[in-house]
């Protein structure tokens, strides 16, 4: 497919990563999104791990994302929090997510809230684990089934108009 700048000169091109819903991102991120601070250190423990047996290159780890917040957030203010997690987990710069919540319930609501969006995501509840090691473990197997996902999307010659810019 070929685009055309105003002046009709092809507009330029640059290696992408084409998603589902059509955007377009110049990494391929995994992410592991903790959705609250009772959850960070399992996370890190993970990434630490999945990142020492799988991570070849610096663009194969994990990108880890701490949930500073405590729970109870009410209102406006857990809606933010929803918000900003949400958008993360759902940019076109991650290939792939993992999300890791406290509970039980936050993960079914998690579920059901990333279920319409196109990013490949497995999320978990810590305390649906038998103990740390456990948690890290299930953590861990699902960073490598996600990787798959992310691992298996190619670069393609996208137009600079679909470029969407963020900071890192």
């Amino acid at each position: 497919m070929s685009t055309t700048v105003a002046d009709g000169r092809p507009e330029p091109v640059f290696s992408g990563y084409r998603r589902t819903d059509g955007r377009v991102g110049i990494r391929n991120h995994l992410a592991l999104v903790s959705t609250v601070a009772l959850a960070n250190r399992t996370a890190e423990l993970a990434a630490a791990r999945f990142n020492d047996a799988h991570a070849k290159a610096p663009s194969d780890a994990v990108v880890l994302v701490r949930g500073e917040f405590q729970r109870g957030l009410q209102q406006a203010d857990a809606a933010l929090q929803d918000q900003v997690l949400q958008a993360l987990i759902t940019h076109p710069n991650v290939g792939a997510a993992v999300v890791l919540c406290h509970d039980r319930l936050a993960a079914q609501a998690w579920t059901a809230r990333l279920a319409r969006h196109g990013t490949p995501v497995e999320v978990l509840a810590v305390m649906d684990s038998h103990g740390v090691g456990d948690a890290v473990d299930r953590v861990v197997a699902a960073l490598q089934r996600m990787d798959r996902f992310r691992a298996a999307v190619t670069q393609t010659d996208c137009p600079f108009s679909a470029l969407s810019i963020a900071l890192e």
